[in-house]
């Protein structure tokens, strides 16, 4: 059971998330589809919805503690917005100039 649990965490991100390649996900069906079969489809959807709901849970609590930061301790909250602002403006730079550089090559 607890190693039922342990797959089906890791097979759920595969499974649900858009942003993992197809073959990924193939893989992850089938392995889950191989799962279900070996601990029969009560057992499994009993598990696997365990899972789905403790992630999600986790998620919201997540969403709820950073509602909270930001209210209690507005500066505390901007400077993490800051800080996520600047990631993504160099992850933009690095991305710009390897489109540059792939350009140039050619």
């Amino acid at each position: 059971m607890l190693s039922a649990v342990a797959i089906c965490r890791n097979l759920l991100k595969p499974c649900v998330l858009f942003w993992f390649p197809d073959e990924v996900k193939q893989l992850a069906e089938g392995v889950r589809d191989k799962l279900r079969d070996l601990i029969g489809v009560e057992k499994f959807v009993e598990v696997y919805n365990s899972v789905r709901k403790s992630l999600k849970e986790k998620r919201e609590s997540r969403k709820q503690s950073a509602k909270v930061i930001a209210a209690v301790d507005p500066a505390r909250h901007a400077k993490r917005k800051l800080r996520t602002a600047a990631k993504h403006r160099e992850h933009k730079r690095r991305k710009i100039m390897a489109m540059k550089l792939g350009r140039w090559m050619r």
